[in-house]
């Protein structure tokens, strides 16, 4: 499922934000998910969306779209009062009613000690599905994530670009391994890319790789840089496979709002 999220600073212009707040986003939109509404996270644990630590990680949003806005420096300026933001879910489609629900009305403050913004969430549309097939052409609107050790995520962690040598297989190999999680916890509907032909998968990029460094923090609090890149590919693969990535995000760490992307 995907939703677009229709937007509206609260106060009064110009709105300045954090450069950097793609991880700040990320931290209001999981506390909404997790905390919000208990019988959503009743029923993703029923269904088998829930990892070991009781969260769910399918799904990536992009960066907010925001008309006539200017960076200076590590700022970002705007007069403009309304934003889009898509973001993709992987889970039961009976959970779309409650994403809808759960996200209209609800405010997004998030920046640091010199600027803060909040956004309230106007309206949530869920979008039609795309039709898949076993080979595609996706644009990246976030930065995309590939790590030596997948899940590792340390001020040591090694990030690739797409022009390494070992990008195209380790890209594939955190694709598959979403997947076989999926099929190990979820109820049903995730087994038909298990009768396909996995040789056959293959990732081109067709873009000139752009570098994106994002701050978050890791699992104990401390701030670390996570070097993401964006670009346009292609990838051949079971259609379940493609749709999975399409909806959860390829690359890693997805719902700190890496690796979301649309149809190119």
């Amino acid at each position: 499922m995907r939703f677009k999220f229709q937007l509206a600073f609260q106060g009064e212009p110009p709105f300045v934000m954090p450069a950097n707040y793609q991880y700040d986003l990320s931290e209001c939109i999981n506390k909404i998910i997790h905390f919000d509404n208990k019988k959503l996270i009743q029923k993703l644990e029923k269904d088998g969306f829930l990892d070991e630590q009781h969260k769910f990680n399918y799904f990536c949003f992009s960066n907010l779209d925001v008309k006539d806005l200017i960076q200076e420096d590590d700022r970002l300026i705007t007069e403009n009062d309304s934003a889009e933001m898509l973001m993709s879910v992987m889970a039961d489609d009976a959970v779309s009613k409650n994403i809808t629900e759960l996200f209209t009305g609800k405010e997004l403050r998030f920046g640091d000690k010199k600027d803060k913004v909040t956004l309230k969430i106007i309206t949530v549309e869920q979008q039609q599905e795309p039709k898949f097939s076993e080979s595609m052409d996706f644009r990246l609107i976030s930065p995309l994530v590939i790590t030596t050790e997948s899940g590792s995520l340390n001020t040591n962690t090694k990030y690739l670009s797409p022009e390494d040598k070992d990008y195209e297989m380790l890209f594939i190999k955190s694709l598959m391994t979403k997947y076989a999680l999926l099929m190990k916890s979820a109820k049903s509907g995730f087994d038909s890319a298990m009768n396909s032909n996995f040789s056959k998968l293959k990732l081109k990029c067709i873009t000139k790789p752009v570098s994106r460094l994002v701050k978050v923090n890791d699992e104990n609090h401390k701030p670390v840089s996570v070097r993401g890149y964006l670009f346009d590919f292609n990838i051949t693969a079971p259609e379940e496979l493609i749709k999975l990535g399409y909806y959860s995000g390829f690359g890693e760490f997805n719902n700190m709002g890496f690796g979301c992307c649309v149809i190119r």
